[in-house]
């Protein structure tokens, strides 16, 4: 997957989509954004590695995340239980993904 990032690491991951960024890029807290841009409908456009892309919900539907397009969300719970749940908790608590703004 790629996605639009504020961040310039090339190392980016699911994570980034719920940690806040400043405009500029830098990892920081009480931000209205996430490391991962948002389009206007709170989603997020993606490149496949078979290059097609599509626009996918960030959050509400919670499709990107439930669906686990990249499989990076079962290896993550498996690794630390409870990690769907609080990434989701995460996501809409963060004004950029929040829906009704």
């Amino acid at each position: 997957m790629i996605a639009n990032s504020r961040i310039y690491f090339t190392d980016s991951n699911l994570d980034n989509i719920r940690f806040m960024c400043t405009p500029n890029g830098i990892p920081a807290g009480d931000q209205r954004t996430s490391c991962i841009v948002s389009t206007k409908n709170r989603a997020t456009t993606v490149t496949f590695f078979d290059t097609s892309a599509k626009n996918v919900p960030g959050v509400r539907s919670v499709r990107t995340v439930t669906d686990d397009m990249w499989g990076s969300v079962t290896r993550s719970e498996q690794a630390t239980p409870g990690f769907t749940n609080q990434l989701v908790q995460d996501m809409n608590n963060m004004p950029e993904w929040r829906t009704g703004l």
